[in-house]
């Protein structure tokens, strides 16, 4: 995952004001909270997890977000952030199917309709 789709959070937080128009008063306060608090690594997982504007229900596989080349942790903080993510309700976690509750590389994510817009309006 490269650090090139991650803007600083001044950027980010001027491309959600500029993108005002488009989130209600509640979502807004919601992302602005989002832009202080998330991590930097949650911003950049976001952006992988929606990286279009179209709306889509396809669920990503974390194999589909750590590159071949990553550590092996890295799946631990794509993990995290989508966590992160989750809590603030933009991105939507498949949960496990029975007996792979254990296994970390079998977990799919997709973005919320709310993160989708975010993502694409501020990243």
């Amino acid at each position: 995952m490269g650090a090139t789709t991650y803007k600083d959070r001044a950027a980010i937080a001027a491309a959600l004001e500029r993108a005002k128009q488009e989130f209600n008063e509640r979502e807004l306060s919601l992302l602005q909270q989002a832009v202080e608090s998330l991590s930097r690594h949650a911003l950049v997982t976001l952006k992988e997890i929606a990286p279009g504007a179209e709306p889509d229900d396809t669920w990503v596989p974390i194999t589909d977000i750590v590159d071949s080349d990553d550590r092996p942790d890295d799946m631990t903080a794509v993990s995290a952030s989508a966590s992160e993510l989750q809590s603030l309700g933009l991105v939507e976690i498949e949960p496990p199917s029975a007996g792979n509750a254990a296994r970390i590389d079998v977990l799919r994510f997709r973005a919320t309709e709310l993160g989708r817009r975010f993502a694409n309006a501020a990243l």
